[in-house]
């Protein structure tokens, strides 16, 4: 396992062996361009370390996500992933029901829907289903 990828908010994570990349958020996220930078940044990585599973850390995350950012984020990640062939995608999910719910409905848009997904409250479980 071997970090790409650290800011003052996220921290990326390639385990090479098993083909993730796992985004984690260190910090409290209530901002749809912080989040959004951070959504890039994977992406970025994701081009460059070409994993097969992905592992997204948002038990930070403490805002709904707005209709407009769920569009961008399927069209603009989401599909991206699916174009890159992502096998599965599982996430870490926010204490925050609305929060929790808004990521789920994002993943069962357009592009979202088509990657198969599964949401966690420890990262043992996600890491072992992504395995």
């Amino acid at each position: 396992m071997k970090v790409v990828y650290t800011s003052d908010h996220i921290e990326i994570i390639h385990h090479e062996d098993s083909q993730i990349l796992e985004q984690i958020v260190h910090q409290k996220v209530d901002d749809e361009g912080l989040f959004k930078r951070s959504l890039l940044s994977f992406l970025e990585q994701m081009e460059t370390c070409k994993p097969r599973r992905t592992l997204w850390d948002l038990r930070h995350l403490e805002f709904v996500i707005s209709p407009s950012l769920e569009t961008w984020i399927d069209e603009n990640i989401n599909a991206r992933e699916v174009a890159f062939g992502i096998e599965r995608e599982a996430f870490l999910v926010s204490e925050v029901p609305a929060a929790e719910a808004s990521v789920e409905e994002t993943m069962e848009s357009k592009y979202g829907g088509q990657l198969n997904t599964a949401y966690f409250n420890s990262r043992d479980q996600a890491l072992e289903w992504l395995t």
